[in-house]
Parts: C-alpha cells; structure tokens; sequence
C-alpha cells in the first residue's frame, strides 16, 4: 500500500466515500501492517465497541489484530482477544461457512500463539476456501512466528 492510499484512509472522519462500513477495523488493519501501533489499537478498539464483531474483507477480526499489537506487553489481554477470535471462527465454521475468512482468522490466531502446524493447517484450508493473498501472508506479523517455517513458506511462495 501506497502512503496515498493509507493518507486517504486516515483523513477520517467517517466518510460515506471511503466505505464507511467497517472504518475503524480498516484503519486498525492498514495502521497495524504499517507499525503504528497506538493507532492501531485505538481503531481496533473502536472496532470492538460495535454491536457484532465482523471481519475486515482481508479476514482479520479487531480481536485478532488487537492480540497482535498486545501480544509482547500484556499476554494475558492478548489471550483474552486471541480466544475471543478463535471462538468466533470455531462458531462460524461449525455453522458451515465455507469461505476463507474464519480460516485465515483462525490462521493469524494460532500464528501469533507459534502454533505452527495448526497455523499452516487454517492457512491450507484459507487458501483452498479462496483466500487470494499467500504471499501478503509472508510479510504480515501477525505470521512472523512462522517465517521460517519450511510448510509456511511453501505456501506463500506458491
């Protein structure tokens, strides 16, 4: 992403031209892959406030991206978080959904924990639902856990 593209997201407010649907998680999203983590947290926990957790169209939830950001300074919120998405993913999954979104979540989930074969295993399973981005996967942290993981690479090297 260009910073065009990042300046025009952050010029907020809300704005019914830039998809307004999801704006907070959007910019929690971009500002996390940019390393502005205060941002980042901020808009993820905007996010949060809204009535039903959803997924930004990459696939991450707010929990997830805000496990992320917390996982090295408060482990026990980036549990919290972290079991909040898995349990979102695991019930959308049960119920039969069938695209890449719950699988890529759950992938991010299990990576940010070094849950390696089981990260690999959703990011598979993410792939095979229509996910399109393996190798944005090889340079987003939320996977820098398995960056040298032999199964991990050949899935986003293609």
């Amino acid at each position: 992403m260009d910073n065009s593209t990042f300046e025009v997201a952050q010029a907020g407010p809300y704005s019914e031209s830039y998809d307004g649907d999801r704006y907070s998680l959007k910019l929690a999203d971009i500002e996390y892959f940019l390393r502005e983590a205060e941002k980042a947290s901020q808009h993820a926990r905007e996010a949060l406030a809204e009535p039903d957790e959803r997924y930004w169209p990459r696939g991450f939830l707010a929990s997830t991206i805000l496990g992320a950001l917390l996982w090295r300074s408060d482990r026990e919120g980036a549990q919290a978080e972290l079991a909040s998405s898995e349990r979102i993913n695991r019930e959308r999954l049960e119920g039969g959904d069938e695209g890449y979104m719950p699988h890529i979540d759950l992938a991010a989930v299990e990576a940010i924990r070094g849950e390696a074969r089981a990260a690999c295993r959703s990011l598979r399973a993410a792939i095979a639902a229509g996910w399109r981005y393996p190798a944005l996967a090889g340079r987003d942290r939320r996977f820098e856990s398995l960056r040298t993981d032999d199964e991990f690479l050949s899935l986003v090297v293609g």
